[in-house]
């Protein structure tokens, strides 16, 4: 919705869907074969998510008290989040290959 009326940039919202949906999809896939059953998130998935709750409780704010003047604080938010999200998805890549390559099958 904050996209829809402006307050946040369409490549934010693209960019964080994107990597909650890859995340999402991986880990259903692993997690449905038996590949990877522990999918635990990472410390900079944390943060991203800290820094995304936190962006939108500022553009939120400004909205309620648009004399608050934090317009530099918020664009410093968006563009935190728009490098954060490609970075842990990334992480999370990188984590998943790692472990699939170290994962040993269980003996039948």
């Amino acid at each position: 919705m904050l996209t829809h009326i402006g307050q946040v940039p369409r490549y934010v919202t693209v960019l964080v869907f994107s990597r909650d949906l890859g995340i999402l999809l991986i880990a259903t896939l692993l997690f449905a074969t038996g590949t990877l059953r522990d999918f635990r998130p990472s410390l900079l998935g944390k943060f991203n998510t800290l820094v995304q709750i936190f962006g939108l409780t500022v553009v939120l704010v400004q909205q309620a008290w648009p004399a608050l003047d934090a317009v530099l604080l918020r664009v410093w938010l968006l563009r935190s989040i728009a490098w954060l999200a490609p970075i842990s998805a990334a992480q999370y890549a990188w984590i998943v290959v790692r472990r699939i390559s170290t994962h040993v099958p269980a003996s039948e």
